[in-house]
């Protein structure tokens, strides 16, 4: 996560019941609110359980800041829909597409789908367009049932 590593895949999921959904893309945990392009620090715990449960993975442990990405738009695939949404240039923007930190950041890009209840795969990536598609991985995705 912090290296920016192309750690890319899907998720198997289950949708508990028909209907429309928010479908939220993150690069970083909710709690951070760091935009999803930002290096931010790494935290001092977070260092602690690298180097004490997972000395081979040691970026964490190794540097201060986390890797900053290029990323231009975002894609997600899920139950034959293919959709992509592009960063806007103006992050002052009051839209529900996208969220953002304090420092006009983008933190969060979100799909509104209509999904069909069962297991189905979902997968998603933020990419750089302007950089021969370099893609980049989303590691928190949070989803949520609309009224």
């Amino acid at each position: 996560m912090f290296a920016g590593k192309q750690a890319n895949g899907y998720w198997e999921i289950f949708v508990e019941s028909e209907g429309d959904y928010e479908i939220s893309l993150r690069r970083w945990p909710i709690e951070y609110n760091e935009g999803i392009n930002s290096a931010p620090i790494i935290p001092a715990d977070l260092k602690y359980l690298q180097e004490h449960h997972d000395p081979d993975r040691n970026y964490a442990i190794t540097h201060f800041r986390g890797q900053a990405i290029s990323a231009t738009y975002a894609r997600l695939v899920i139950q034959g829909y293919d959709v992509n949404k592009s960063f806007p240039e103006n992050t002052d923007i009051h839209s529900p597409d996208y969220l953002t930190n304090e420092k006009g950041d983008i933190t969060a890009v979100n799909f509104r789908l209509h999904l069909i209840k069962g297991s189905t795969r979902m997968s998603a990536w933020f990419v750089d367009g302007a950089n021969d598609g370099e893609v980049f991985g989303v590691y928190y995705v949070y989803v949520k049932k609309l009224i």
